[in-house]
């Protein structure tokens, strides 16, 4: 039934779902409804960014950060948003030591995107023999990525794995391994 008194709505009534272009249909039964493991896994997953999206809702500097975006999309609100960067985890594009890294001081440079905030980039580096330096890595405001300083000299003509973890606001974590020597 198309209903021109609630076009526009949309929301439920009762047993009634009364969709935007104001058609009414009835709400369907799902209770006997048997679900796959994969269907059952995304409906926790689904839960699960509902739970975060009412944490941006509730803290007012994280709904800000969302807001602020929601402001420049079409029609998604902090709500929206929220919801679709708990599903989204952000990306490693590279991981780019500096020619002469494994000296004190040299970088270790990450290009890391995310749909809404890459969050944070940890960087530990390790070889054969064990773990040789871990940390956070800091973001370069003039160029966007994210880079790490060695804290010390790494051993020479030795198999190094430099190996980075990014993380987005929900807490979506990305890992990449490169390996070189030096």
């Amino acid at each position: 039934m198309n209903n021109v008194v609630i076009r526009g709505l949309s929301g439920k009534l009762g047993q009634l779902v009364i969709l935007s272009d104001g058609h009414l249909r009835t709400r369907p039964d799902v209770s006997k409804r048997v679900w796959s493991e994969r269907q059952r896994e995304h409906l926790s997953r689904f839960e699960q960014a509902k739970a975060y999206a009412r944490t941006v809702m509730a803290d007012p500097a994280l709904h800000a950060k969302y807001a602020a975006k929601a402001a420049r999309s079409h029609g998604l609100g902090v709500w929206q948003l929220a919801i679709a960067d708990f599903f989204h985890p952000p990306r490693i594009l590279s991981v780019m030591p500096d020619p002469n890294c494994g000296e004190q001081g040299s970088r270790v440079v990450i290009r890391a995107v995310d749909d809404f905030q890459v969050a944070g980039a940890e960087v530990t580096i390790g070889s054969d023999t064990g773990l040789l330096e871990q940390g956070a890595a800091a973001v370069d405001p003039a160029t966007g990525s994210w880079v790490y300083t060695l804290a010390g000299d790494l051993p020479r003509g030795v198999d190094i794995r430099i190996t980075v973890t990014v993380a987005d606001l929900p807490g979506n974590r990305t890992e990449k391994t490169v390996s070189c020597v030096f």
